[in-house]
């Protein structure tokens, strides 16, 4: 008897470790990043996203948006495992596009910045808009230009201004850095 629960342990400790061998290694090869993000959370320091990161899409999704807009959304993970959403909403007035900026402000809980570009004749062509969301979903990063509003949200604020960077520089809006 004492032998049947001495190989049941052993054998269920090994079942433990290869299947977290082997989930850290699918971990690592996903998000090779991963690692030093959590060594720096563990040590208390603050994390700086790299140059050598990595946004690979993972799923798109398009159809139809509140009042009739077009949509199509993207979902992207960062080689650290971080998750980044891309959406661009395009409405048929920008009447529309602001009242649909406007609703997503008014669930923010804070604005962390408010930017607008002008044309030469000083009419608004494009606003930007840097929120915090309730604490459990982040941040968002709000473009409207026109008829057409695209966000993108994330937990991390480095991760959303990165993605922002690295995305269309047509829609960029270049204003005081967000902290």
């Amino acid at each position: 008897m004492g032998r049947t629960r001495r190989a049941a342990a052993i054998a269920i400790t090994s079942v433990t470790v290869l299947g977290a061998g082997l989930g850290l290694w699918f971990v690592v090869r996903v998000c090779p990043l991963l690692g030093g993000r959590m060594a720096h959370a563990i040590l208390g320091r603050a994390y700086v996203l790299g140059q050598n990161a990595q946004f690979e899409r993972l799923s798109v999704a398009d159809g139809i948006g509140p009042k009739g807009s077009q949509f199509e959304s993207f979902e992207f993970r960062c080689s650290d495992c971080e998750h980044v959403e891309s959406t661009y909403l395009r409405f048929s007035s920008s009447a529309d596009a602001m009242e649909e900026m406007g609703k997503m402000l008014n669930n923010a809980s804070r604005v962390l910045s408010h930017s607008e570009e002008a044309d030469a004749q000083g009419k608004p062509v494009l606003e930007r808009v840097v929120a915090v969301l309730q604490p459990q979903d982040g941040f968002v990063i709000l473009r409207r230009r026109g008829v057409n509003l695209h966000w993108i949200q994330s937990r991390s604020l480095d991760h959303a201004l990165e993605f922002e960077k690295r995305s269309n520089p047509d829609l960029e809006l270049r204003g005081p850095p967000v902290r």
